[in-house]
């Protein structure tokens, strides 16, 4: 089999350990950069404006992949769309809620409007052409069934090199702390750390409520207060909840485990 991804610069690095490990099940992979191959407006670069897709047809027609792999909605996936080449997108956010934010913020003015509709244009053509979606949790599935009710979806996760990470002393306080961090719950995990955490969006299927860390409701500062009480003084309980999410993570999250389950998400719809 032959998978090529197209991703964003931002994610290069984390598409390429996957890419490590699906080599490792004989599956050749190419990765590159999707920019590089197809553009246009409302690209920065004004010169790219115009493009044609001699790069990217070229691209496929050299490496003649079974599968194409996106991580956003952008030209790449817009020319991949027009293949007859299964096409698989990674939902990584709410793609719809995140373009109404920008509309309201950053992309108030006319001209970023413009732009705007454009990139919204070029999405509605990825979701429809791609084969399969793949977001990244359950919470993001139910929003693509919402949008596409009649499109495949299969949950894909993000994985992580748990070898990278490992619990360290830290620096000693003088009065109990707690770190309060956004977006961290895998990488806690790994440093053996429990968790605290709202029970909203994806989170819940990050960690494991009352064994690698607590959940608790959204605004209820009471139950916030009292699971990190907890934790600060049962200091038995919060290392052995660290190790158990340490465990966790390198079980459910690794790139191994990932590759796996691209394999048989790929090999269920080719």
């Amino acid at each position: 089999m032959r998978i090529l991804f197209g991703v964003s610069s931002s994610k290069f690095f984390h598409v390429q350990e996957l890419v490590k490990a699906l080599e490792k099940f004989q599956i050749e992979c190419k990765l590159v950069f999707d920019q590089d191959y197809a553009d246009g407006y409302p690209s920065r670069k004004i010169g790219n404006w115009f493009p044609s897709n001699q790069k990217f047809k070229k691209l496929v027609d050299e490496f003649k992949p079974d599968v194409i792999f996106i991580d956003r909605q952008r030209h790449f996936g817009l020319q991949a769309s027009k293949t007859k080449i299964p096409l698989l997108m990674q939902l990584r956010g709410d793609y719809w809620k995140e373009t109404e934010m920008a509309r309201q913020t950053l992309y108030k003015s006319f001209p970023k409007s413009l732009a705007l509709d454009k990139w919204e244009e070029i999405g509605k053509v990825c979701f429809e052409g791609s084969k399969v979606i793949l977001p990244l949790c359950n919470y993001l599935k139910e929003i693509v069934k919402n949008h596409y009710p009649d499109k495949t979806s299969e949950i894909l996760q993000s994985g992580i090199t748990a070898s990278n990470w490992f619990p360290s002393k830290g620096m000693k306080l003088k009065h109990p702390c707690v770190g309060l961090v956004q977006s961290a719950g895998i990488l806690a995990q790994l440093m053996e750390k429990p968790v605290v955490a709202t029970n909203v969006g994806g989170v819940p299927e990050l960690m494991i409520d009352g064994k690698t860390g607590f959940l608790v409701k959204k605004g209820s500062k009471e139950e916030l207060y009292e699971k990190l009480l907890l934790l600060i003084n049962d200091g038995k309980k919060s290392q052995t909840m660290g190790k158990e999410g340490r465990k966790h993570v390198s079980k459910n999250f690794s790139w191994e485990k990932i590759a796996t389950d691209l394999v048989h998400i790929t090999s269920k719809y080719l």
